[in-house]
């Protein structure tokens, strides 16, 4: 048995955090192997397009690259602030958003309640399947079928 001299000495003693840190990983290396894809999505798509961010403060060239090309600050900024029709792009943005904010945001939500309320099970299936099946749907495919039903010579 050890002496309360020796426990307090082992106790103070500093341990190797990293022996321990290692040992945890090597003992459960599947889930940091399993962990290392979304590290690798991140880095790829959403830390490696931060390096084209740096186009805005050069004067880009395609021939010369994004590092060739030459440096000018926040000239482009203030060349667009100074501009004529910044206030009417600044009004243009924040009344989409607001609208957007007011009118498409509630829509859906009435639409989902009002489907909730419908008596017939098979009926509401149809109208949600209508009216979602679109969003899973390409544009081009979309536009394609309404031509395809609509049109004069053989749609519905």
């Amino acid at each position: 048995m050890k002496s309360l001299a020796e426990r307090v000495d082992a106790a103070s003693r500093p341990r190797s955090r990293r022996s321990g840190l290692l040992k945890a990983v090597g003992d459960r290396y599947d889930l940091y192997l399993m962990l290392l894809v979304p590290i690798v999505w991140y880095l790829v798509f959403h830390y490696g397009p931060l390096y084209g961010l740096q186009i805005a403060f050069k004067n880009f060239s395609p021939a010369k690259g994004i590092i060739g090309s030459k440096w000018v600050g926040f000239d482009h900024f203030e060349r667009f602030i100074e501009s004529y029709y910044f206030w009417r792009l600044l009004w243009n943005t924040v009344s989409i958003n607001l609208f957007s904010l007011l009118f498409a945001f509630p829509v859906p939500i009435l639409l989902a309640l009002l489907i909730n309320e419908i008596r017939s099970k098979a009926f509401s299936k149809i109208v949600q399947n209508v009216t979602y099946i679109p969003h899973f749907i390409s544009v081009v495919v979309m536009v394609g079928m309404l031509m395809l039903f609509l049109s004069p010579q053989g749609g519905l």
